[in-house]
């Protein structure tokens, strides 16, 4: 009997379900393996990232989110998603300023995405700060 190895976007869906499944259980050091294992199949896949620093973030590893998200936007620089994260995080660390630039950056890069919906969005996002 042969059977099909999955393909690597098959394989980086589940992981990015099991790893939020993990951290909605706030089993954060668990969500950290899983994210890392993704980010290796999937190395600029703009969830793994994301995904990698929010568990840092939820426990209590405020630096390493911060860097996390800062290489996750070097490895997907089109990612208006990336951004936006980073955004979010520098505006709860009151790094207004640096919210305002990064804001700005997430706007841009879904505009050029065309996608309407996260464009609306941010621009919400941005009138409630």
């Amino acid at each position: 009997m042969f059977i099909h190895d999955p393909s690597p976007p098959v394989v980086a869906e589940a992981l990015y379900r099991v790893g939020y499944w993990l951290v909605n259980s706030d089993r954060f050091e668990d969500g950290k393996h899983v994210f890392r294992s993704m980010l290796h199949g999937a190395p600029d896949d703009e969830r793994a990232w994301i995904g990698l620093a929010l568990c840092h973030e939820r426990s209590g590893e405020v630096g390493k989110a911060d860097r996390l998200l800062g290489l996750g936007r070097q490895a997907c620089p089109r990612s208006a998603r990336t951004a936006l994260a980073q955004a979010r995080f520098l505006d709860q660390t009151s790094r207004a300023n640096e919210a305002d630039r990064v804001f700005e950056v997430a706007l841009e890069l879904a505009e050029q995405a065309s996608d309407e919906e996260l464009v609306a969005s941010i621009a919400a996002e941005r009138a409630a700060r």
